[in-house]
């Protein structure tokens, strides 16, 4: 009698195992099974945002592109890896929220060794000086070539898998690994329109990280971002740079928080870096944009019409792809989104420049702050509420 019992018990916990394990495979909440895609039942994978660390480790090894992007949401939502210039080249945007320099280092590994040949880096400041070495959701063992399987079994799945089913949102994320620019459109609606999303942001960067989560003496991942550009001159890969075109209004937010001089100091650590890299290796530095300046498209006006939908814009930190179009354009001298039509957006910086660039932001910041009072006035608001 007791045989029966543990058999039967037996056979349904199999049952029940073997039916989590197959729900899962199928609907794949994750996208990482490559499981069949059926609009109406799995196709929208709303759970990979939340699990976008293990989602993007996974699929960078699996799809194994030629060309990279990393950085953090700013390359998430802005660059379109179908861009015309990288015809015929497979291309994955590796890009993840707050990616820190460490994290960058790992996703670099098990890039090059799946064969990437060209590397697209996002430099984020505020990553830099993270806290953190690696934020939530970071696991180093998911390039594994079992690590998937882990969520075969896993209840977290399973919860992800009914919500997919269940789910009639947007997936976030396009097969190329960017984010969904419709889900893009639909917060901004849901949230109220650029005005409030523009000031939600503001209010996070100032609160959290370019303060709470910000360490001016950190120096862990500036040594990652020395590794990875010494492994790319030893691995034979191209490696490009770029500092992000956020809206003019989030330098403010840095300005007040951290002091404008902070910019200055990050930006000619950057090239410090890159030009010594490149010395150690004997070998020319790496191509260094700066966009992250005063032009006519990082200081679009923000509408108050909540209905009103900006051209470059999501938020304060996030330019959309069709900015990130005229970004590709400037550093590969391409001319498909009318690029070259903006020949003083975006410089590349090296030594011999970098202080009379810091000189031309600096003017340019003050006659920015001088037409634009209004914007001013809203990010000062920010730090005189802290002060109350």
């Amino acid at each position: 009698m007791w045989k029966k019992s543990s058999l039967r018990a037996l056979l349904f916990t199999s049952l029940v195992v073997l039916f989590i394990g197959g729900f899962n495979y199928i609907v794949d909440p994750f996208d990482i099974f490559d499981s069949p895609k059926i609009v109406g039942f799995n196709a929208n994978k709303i759970e990979t945002y939340n699990k976008q660390r293990p989602y993007k480790e996974i699929k960078l090894i699996r799809q194994k592109p030629e060309v990279v992007f990393f950085g953090t949401s700013r390359t998430d939502r802005g660059i379109d890896p179908n861009n015309k210039i990288f015809f015929q080249k497979s291309i994955f945007n590796s890009s993840i929220n707050i990616m820190t320099p460490i994290e960058c280092e790992y996703m670099f590994d098990a890039a090059i060794k799946n064969g990437a040949k060209h590397i697209i880096i996002g430099a984020d400041l505020f990553t830099f000086y993270a806290k953190e070495s690696t934020r939530d959701g970071f696991d180093k063992d998911a390039f594994g070539d079992f690590y998937a399987l882990k969520y075969l079994l896993s209840i977290d799945a399973l919860k992800s898998s009914i919500k997919t089913v269940a789910s009639k949102k947007p997936t976030p994320y396009l097969q190329s690994g960017m984010r969904n620019p419709a889900l893009s459109q639909s917060e901004c609606d849901d949230i109220g329109g650029h005005k409030k999303i523009f000031q939600g942001s503001e209010k996070e960067y100032f609160a959290r990280f370019y303060s709470k989560e910000f360490n001016k003496t950190q120096t862990v991942h500036w040594q990652a971002f020395e590794r990875i550009l010494d492994k790319a001159y030893k691995n034979s890969v191209k490696v490009t740079i770029f500092i992000s075109p956020s809206h003019a209004r989030q330098w403010e937010v840095l300005a007040i928080t951290q002091g404008w001089g902070m910019f200055e100091e990050y930006r000619r650590r950057v090239v410090a870096v890159n030009e010594k890299v490149a010395s150690q290796n004997n070998k020319p530095p790496f191509a260094l944009w700066d966009f992250a300046g005063y032009h006519s498209l990082t200081t679009e006006t923000v509408p108050d019409d909540s209905k009103a939908k900006m051209k470059w814009y999501w938020d304060s930190s996030h330019y959309k792809k069709e900015l990130g179009d005229i970004l590709l354009d400037r550093m590969f001298d391409g001319n498909f989104s009318g690029g070259q039509q903006y020949p003083d957006f975006g410089v590349k910086l090296t030594s011999q420049n970098i202080d009379s660039h810091l000189a031309r932001l600096r003017a340019e910041r003050e006659k920015w702050r001088a037409t634009h009072p209004a914007d001013v006035a809203k990010i000062e608001v920010l730090k005189t509420a802290k002060t109350k």
